[in-house]
């Protein structure tokens, strides 16, 4: 990334959450899962198309063996797919761990498509078990649409994550993408989809090897026909791979090249070479040495997708270090401004808590004159700026606590303003502190400026209370 296209990515703090196991740990179950996913996702899509061609062949041409051949191959794919869609659950998982603020942020911004993945799959899946279940009974035309509907979809839909995880790479790009269609315009999209579509015709085939070239599934083909046809599609799959992976691998933008990305790749495509030549071999052998390279070509593949993959993941690794770095800072910094206002409010509120009076107020007066000292309109009066409040001698303010209002001459005014005169003498229960406290908090709070009430003048008052409410003409109005 250059310092240009730095200061251009946006930099949030992260979720400042610790992860559930070692960050380590997750990253290898991310890679190992993932390719066991994709493996079933290649199968998948590798099989839809085979299946879609071959039923294809065999409709135009009035062949049933391969309309047969097709109809073997359709077998495979719902049984691939579940177990593609059951895989695809551990490295989704471990994706959002990870890589959380990336992911979120790809799948906003491709929003709508990335919505759609699920009616998309769904509908996938009643096209491809319609296709299995249905041969003979429809139109072959019709017929024929349903598997190359669902094959489309199974298609298009890797589409999608591949864009959302290109995107992942790219933190400069984000406030440049307007959506599912831009995000296939940056980088190497194209090129890695391609990549992915032939990876899954050579496994596809190299399954079917396995799957149809030993067993008499198909009587109008014999085990060496199938095997040698499927070992073709492997070896020219493979082989175009070299035209594409080097493509891909210079279209890559250089801030994740590492030597490590380098030699992994590199590694791959040397025992590529390794297996096209056995792959070679294997599609030139006659009927009785064919398939005794099988396994030697299917760990050697296997060898293959292991370090690309873990090349794809070391890019993406490198790719992100630096923004994930300058993340990991701002998230510091939330933390810490995060811990210093909860330490601030802490102390406000320990230094509100600690006046006295407040609590008894809360307690006994706010239920009526609300915490905020404002009153309910019409009702109850204010506390905050009224002039009951505000005089210059408490003994007013005194007698009204201990003994209460009758409101027999009349509604009280307070800063011009209607209320209720009556008021209970609910505070002469408590003891004379307690009661010069609350007045003393109610004259010094919400911006009232009065002197402080002591316990003495509350108790002078005790001493000669008449114990009965007194009216406002009696008391009079200030």
């Amino acid at each position: 990334m250059s310092p240009a296209e730095a200061l251009q990515a946006p930099i949030p703090h992260d979720l400042p959450l610790p992860l559930p196991i070692p960050r380590e740990v997750l990253l290898v179950f991310l890679v190992l899962s993932f390719l066991l996913h994709i493996l079933f996702v290649n199968l998948m899509v590798g099989g839809s198309f085979l299946s879609c061609f071959f039923h294809c062949r065999g409709w135009r041409r009035g062949e049933r063996r391969w309309s047969e051949l097709s109809r073997v191959i359709d077998q495979t794919i719902t049984v691939n797919k579940s177990l593609a869609v059951v895989l695809g659950v551990g490295p989704l998982l471990a994706m959002n761990l990870a890589y959380t603020l990336y992911f979120y942020t790809a799948n906003a911004l491709t929003g709508i498509a990335w919505i759609l993945v699920v009616p998309l799959v769904t509908l996938a899946f009643l096209l491809s078990y319609g296709h299995k279940y249905l041969w003979g009974r429809l139109p072959e035309a019709l017929h024929w649409g349903l598997g190359a509907g669902a094959a489309a979809i199974f298609a298009f839909v890797p589409l999608i994550f591949l864009a959302n995880t290109n995107l992942m790479l790219f933190p400069e790009r984000w406030p440049d993408v307007a959506g599912f269609v831009s995000a296939l315009l940056l980088p190497n999209v194209l090129v890695r989809y391609l990549h992915f579509l032939l990876a899954s015709m050579a496994a596809t085939g190299l399954f079917l090897v396995g799957y149809l070239g030993r067993r008499e599934q198909l009587t109008e083909f014999s085990p060496h026909q199938l095997s040698q046809t499927f070992y073709r599609v492997t070896l020219v799959a493979t082989l175009l791979q070299w035209t594409v992976g080097p493509t891909l691998y210079f279209s890559l933008p250089s801030h994740g090249v590492s030597w490590r990305v380098t030699a992994t790749i590199l590694s791959g495509a040397l025992l590529s070479a390794y297996l096209v030549r056995q792959l070679y071999l294997e599609s030139k052998a006659g009927a009785e040495e064919i398939g005794r390279r099988y396994y030697r070509c299917l760990l050697t593949f296997g060898a293959v997708v292991l370090l690309m993959g873990s090349g794809r993941h070391f890019y993406r690794e490198d790719a992100t270090r630096w923004h994930r770095n300058q993340v990991a800072e701002r998230t510091r910094e939330f933390q810490e401004a995060s811990r210093l206002a909860r330490e601030q409010q802490a102390r406000q509120s320990t230094v509100a808590s600690s006046r006295p009076g407040q609590s008894d107020f809360e307690k006994t007066c706010a239920a009526c004159h609300q915490v905020n000292g404002q009153g309910l309109p019409g009702v109850f009066p204010p506390l905050a700026g009224s002039e009951w409040v505000m005089e210059g001698k408490p003994d007013r303010m005194i007698a009204i606590v201990m003994d209460g209002l009758d409101g027999l001459d009349g509604p009280v005014q307070v800063r011009g303003q209607t209320y209720n005169g009556q008021m209970p003498s609910h505070l002469s229960a408590l003891s004379d502190e307690q009661v010069s406290a609350i007045l003393t908090y109610v004259r010094q709070s919400w911006g009232n400026q009065a002197a402080a009430v002591s316990p003495s003048e509350v108790a002078r008052y005790r001493s000669k209370s008449r114990g009965k409410a007194w009216s406002q003409t009696e008391l009079g109005r200030p």
